[in-house]
């Protein structure tokens, strides 16, 4: 089913979301379901498919209108400002193969008190539907992202069940910057040197000219040991 609607990112709801799912308006809502019914509805934006969640009432420039909210990263990856009608491509998730195996290659770093399935496994299942070579953030770090580098079966797969094996490889650190991070590490391991440098006689920093007016009376302009400031 193919549908021209209006697309904003969710930052426009009359609700905070922060959910990986669409929401389409009422009247979207109703289309969708008006013909041959499904569990899950997915959405193709411009290339990109999503899952369809709940429905959110909303009033469009004074009349209903048909509205699909996304997610702001996806808005971003797909290069959607807001307020652009788009043609969608709306699919039954019934007709999509389902996912057995995900491998994917984490980009960037993870904080050693997280773990990583435990951030994604809810916002993949919300968005519920992958391609292999989709590249999608990890929330709550910055950042950071997952690459999906192959899934079986082989194509857009729809994420149903808890029998999805997960496969997770971290990002191997640069052989550079690990040498990097060595040194600077051992470097400030190592104590700090204290120096005492020797006292200075100040009465001799003035130009030569100077002292030609100097006696044995003539008091200097600098008293005491000099010391070196640092």
């Amino acid at each position: 089913m193919q549908a021209r609607v209006t697309v904003y990112p969710k930052i426009f709801m009359n609700v905070e979301d922060s959910s990986w799912s669409a929401r389409p308006s009422t009247m979207l809502a109703r289309r969708l379901h008006s013909g041959e019914g499904s569990a899950r509805w997915v959405g193709c934006v411009k290339g990109s498919h999503i899952s369809i969640g709940d429905p959110i009432s909303t009033d469009y420039m004074g009349r209903r209108a048909e509205i699909l909210y996304l997610p702001s990263w996806l808005c971003e990856a797909i290069g959607v400002e807001g307020g652009e009608e788009l043609e969608i491509e709306f699919e039954r998730s019934e007709n999509l193969q389902k996912a057995t195996r995900l491998s994917f290659k984490v980009i960037g770093q993870i904080p050693g008190d997280m773990d990583i399935r435990d951030l994604i496994e809810e916002p993949l299942s919300q968005l519920g539907v992958l391609e292999e070579g989709q590249i999608v953030p990890v929330p709550a770090v910055e950042g950071t992202m997952i690459l999906l580098e192959s899934c079986e079966p082989d194509g857009v797969v729809f994420l149903d069940g808890s029998d999805i094996v997960m496969d997770l490889e971290m990002e191997e650190q640069g052989q550079e910057e690990a040498v990097a991070v060595a040194r600077l590490e051992e470097a400030e391991a190592q104590p700090v040197p204290q120096v005492n440098p020797e006292p200075v006689d100040y009465r001799y920093a003035l130009p030569a000219s100077y002292y030609t007016f100097l006696t044995e009376s003539t008091p200097s302009p600098f008293q005491g040991t000099g010391n070196r400031l640092g």
